[in-house]
């Protein structure tokens, strides 16, 4: 697994936070990731490790601590693995019949599935908490293809890295115009590039609800897009 700096993780028993560092520590073995956490009191110290500085944390002193690799490290998925592990319901069991106090024969239920396991039918989305970090390496084509009608996209308390990763995504659904992105503790400035030049040029400004409650992105940060 190559993990990177700015990288958002969760970690099993530990909760979640943004990678400030990656390498080797002196007499530790394997490789280590300093760990900036959403909960501070997660942390031991600021990147200090035997009175040298390996990394700085970007929000409250103290918040920070080394963790090897070996650890159960959660990584993000992209939108278009979490959309299709939430709404493609091939195999679901439908019910016969309805009710509690009289059985009613259950008519339309088998349509109702097929709609919703095409996400190219679906205007409104939730993730909240599906460890979504962006988009990866998808075709762009294939993932506006199945955000065609994508106009409301919840991503509350996820793994979304920065404000260059949000910009990428806005800009492969072009009917959004409303997005929640609390709770992800996004970097402002960019992390790892990801070529999306294909992507249609939908400026920021389409979106008329934007949530960012918790983000420690501003709206200073975010007015000029």
């Amino acid at each position: 697994m190559d993990y990177y700096i700015g990288q958002r993780v969760r970690i099993l028993s530990k909760g979640t936070g943004t990678i400030r560092y990656t390498g080797f520590l002196p007499k530790k073995e394997g490789q280590w990731l300093g760990i900036e956490w959403d909960d501070p009191t997660q942390g031991k110290h600021s990147g200090t490790f035997e009175n040298k500085k390996y990394f700085e944390v970007n929000r409250i002193e103290n918040s920070a601590s080394f963790i090897n690799t070996n650890s159960k490290i959660i990584v993000g998925v992209s939108i278009l693995q979490a959309a299709k592990n939430r709404y493609y319901s091939h195999n679901a069991d439908l019910p016969k019949t309805i009710g509690v106090f009289a059985e009613v024969k259950a008519v339309g239920f088998d349509k109702i599935v097929k709609n919703y396991s095409n996400l190219q039918n679906i205007s409104v989305m939730s993730f909240n908490d599906d460890i979504i970090s962006g988009i990866m390496n998808e075709n762009v084509e294939d993932i506006k293809l199945n955000f065609c009608s994508l106009t409301t996209l919840d991503l509350s308390n996820n793994l979304i890295p920065s404000w260059e990763i949000v910009q990428r995504m806005v800009t492969c659904f072009p009917k959004i115009d409303s997005l929640r992105l609390d709770r992800n503790k996004m970097d402002f400035s960019p992390t790892k590039y990801f070529d999306f030049k294909s992507c249609i040029n939908i400026p920021m400004s389409s979106l008329t609800n934007l949530n960012l409650s918790r983000t420690d992105i501003t709206w200073d940060n975010v007015a000029f897009f």
